[in-house]
């Protein structure tokens, strides 16, 4: 007799017809993996700057001479609390004390506004615009630098710069540095726009259309 292994179904399906229940079979289930928040470790809180408690209060006082002649109350602790009494008595008898430091203050601001009355400042005299703050306009167009190296460790230069309706105008000059020169001779050109004391600016007549009257 041969035997055939039967299914789970089959089995299920015989016990139907024969009237037993039967439980669905257990799917079992991979177990739930939960996870694990990372631990945040507390900071501990900061602590505050260490304040240094009050001295306190004098056990007694003496009477000292300060270096202005005066008497002053010296402050005394117990002996075993008090160890730099000697440090600090030296420091009140080298010093005026405290009205008389406040005369010397009051007296020498007095002294030094009626310096500041007696020599007002004087203003400032308005010099113009700085070099950065000047506008600075442009060599003409075609405008040309020519540089030599001569010997002693000198530069010799020429500007040319054209000019319309004449001759261009040549400016020489001669550094030990090619910059130093180039500035040079730009500035030769600044200087030979500006006007002269005694140059009359002459104007021009306005030519009348045709048409106009006079």
């Amino acid at each position: 007799m041969d035997f055939k292994p039967r299914s789970i179904l089959d089995a299920a399906r015989e016990a139907k017809a024969r009237g037993v229940k039967t439980e669905p079979p257990k799917v079992e289930q991979p177990p739930v993996v939960q996870k694990q928040e990372p631990k945040t470790e507390l900071k501990p809180a900061a602590k505050k700057p260490f304040a240094k408690p009050p001295p306190p209060p004098f056990a007694k006082t003496i009477k000292i001479k300060a270096s202005c002649g005066h008497e002053i109350e010296f402050g005394l602790w117990d002996d075993k609390k008090d160890k730099f009494r000697e440090q600090r008595k030296k420091k009140n008898e080298g010093m005026p004390c405290k009205e008389c430091r406040q005369a010397a203050h009051l007296k020498r601001e007095a002294e030094q506004k009626a310096i500041a009355d007696a020599n007002p400042k004087k203003k400032k005299k308005n010099k113009g615009p700085s070099n950065a703050q000047r506008k600075i306009e442009r060599l003409p167009t075609g405008s040309v630098f020519h540089a030599t190296y001569i010997e002693d460790k000198k530069w010799t230069g020429t500007l040319t710069v054209p000019i319309e309706g004449r001759e261009p105008e040549v400016f020489t000059a001669f550094d030990s540095a090619v910059f130093k020169l180039m500035s040079y001779l730009d500035h030769k050109y600044r200087k030979f726009l500006e006007p002269t004391p005694n140059e009359t600016i002459v104007e021009k007549p306005i030519e009348k259309q045709d048409g106009e009257q006079a």
